[in-house]
């Protein structure tokens, strides 16, 4: 019997833009494979879905399909952010494959000195051919293609240094080490922001592309970045000015636990990466993974972060440990720009209520957000670091827009989170 309803086929392009956005990504596929008719709508949404942010690796082959993303006639207006991964190979990888070769020297063991004389070889291979493309002019052409491509679009772009814990990895990372036994992340092991950065602001000022925004995730550290000498506290080369002038938005990520203690490295590396970014930005993201289950001894007051910027119009702070007169200072050297201020998840070495109290009563916000609070009970300083348990202070959200509604709703938020400990503390001794 022939359908008596309309076929798939027949459906106008915006209804079946609306059923490809919810299709699964295998249906997805199967449908672009599958049915003629049917495939633009389909390839447009997974162009939307899995082709806006492509995140690539320092390789010719990963550089080489970063191009031939940016300019599919689908896939490369979708394009909206060019992530590029940091970490470069390390000589350290080379360390444990040494100690092995040595030791199976030693006991003539001559099976495993010609296993590991093959893959010392074949790391050594990689890691030189990793070297010689990085310096190469190749590297920057292609990158500087890519953001050419994208001119045509006449959209702005995000630039991205990216690390390598992510939840999905570069294009192009498991066919580079497919030979290789050793884990990715141990030969991957030095992470170059600063030159990542400069080589991604290289290339894009040599075009039109227009960059209003940078994003930088920085991982737990084992040894200082490669790169990070004196010489990187100045700021970004003149070069790329015509660029950074037009940026507007600056995040920046990074891992606050290391694998055993809290990430110093990281922390002190913040201020040589924050003075790369011009200080005419609008907004500016610092966020990490604080558990305040497992604070470490890390506060953000060693390479402070916050002394940089003086005129920003947002500022969001995610799930970091703060002096009460750090986070305030910085506050107030943004006092007479910032209209748009985010606190999540923040641990604070001080007064959470005079912190509330101070802002309510010195800025003069459009809009304001709060989502809990930590507080750090019985700190010491031991050694320029902060040692203490923490607890929660503040185990709502808030938010406010308006100058008046924040000015209000600061006080009343602060009486009522007040309230809450209380009811929470008698509580808890009754059941005691």
């Amino acid at each position: 019997m022939p359908p008596t309803g309309p076929v798939l086929t027949s459906l106008s392009n915006e209804i079946l833009a609306i059923i490809c956005n919810d299709l699964s990504a295998k249906d997805l596929a199967a449908v672009r494979l599958t049915c003629k008719e049917v495939n633009p709508a389909a390839t447009t949404e997974f162009a939307t879905r899995y082709f806006r942010d492509p995140f690539v690796m320092m390789s010719k082959k990963s550089l080489e399909t970063l191009v031939q993303i940016c300019k599919h006639p689908v896939f490369g207006p979708q394009v909206r952010k060019i992530q590029l991964l940091s970490a470069r190979p390390s000589g350290y990888s080379l360390q444990p494959l040494d100690e092995k070769f040595t030791k199976a020297v030693e006991r003539k063991d001559v099976a495993r000195v010609k296993k590991f004389r093959s893959r010392d070889r074949r790391l050594v291979d990689v890691i030189a051919e990793q070297l010689e493309f990085e310096v190469s002019s190749s590297s920057h052409e292609l990158m500087k293609e890519a953001f050419m491509t994208l001119e045509q679009y006449q959209k702005s772009v995000t630039i991205a240094v990216q690390r390598l814990s992510t939840p999905y990895s570069p294009i192009g990372l498991a066919k580079a080490f497919k030979d290789l036994r050793d884990p990715t992340h141990e030969i991957l092991d030095d992470q170059d922001i600063v030159s990542t950065l400069d080589f991604m602001l290289k290339a894009a000022s040599c075009t039109n592309c227009v960059a209003r925004k940078v994003e930088i995730s920085l991982d737990a550290l084992v040894h200082w970045p490669r790169g990070f000498l004196w010489e990187c506290f100045r700021e970004s080369p003149r070069e790329h000015a015509s660029l950074l002038m037009l940026l507007e938005d600056f995040h920046l990520n990074f891992s606050w636990h290391g694998s055993r203690n809290a990430n110093y490295l990281a922390a002190d590396a913040l201020g040589s990466i924050v003075r790369r970014i011009p200080k005419i930005l609008k907004s500016f993201t610092l966020s990490s993974d604080c558990d305040v289950s497992r604070l470490g001894r890390l506060v953000l007051d060693r390479s402070d972060p916050f002394g940089w910027y003086n005129a920003l119009k947002s500022i969001s702070l995610n799930k970091l440990m703060l002096r009460e007169e750090q986070l305030i200072g910085f506050l107030r050297r943004n006092q007479a720009s910032l209209k748009r201020l985010e606190l999540l998840e923040l641990t604070i070495v001080g007064n959470w209520d005079q912190t509330l109290s101070w802002i309510s009563r010195n800025l003069t916000l459009d809009w304001f957000a709060l989502d809990r609070g930590y507080k750090v009970l019985g700190h010491t300083r031991v050694r320029g670091y902060t040692e203490g348990s923490a607890a929660q202070w503040y185990s709502t959200r808030c938010e406010f827009q308006g100058k008046q509604e924040v000015y209000r709703g600061l006080d009343l938020f602060v009486e009522m989170q007040a309230e809450e400990r209380q009811v929470r503390g008698t509580a808890l001794l009754a059941r005691k």
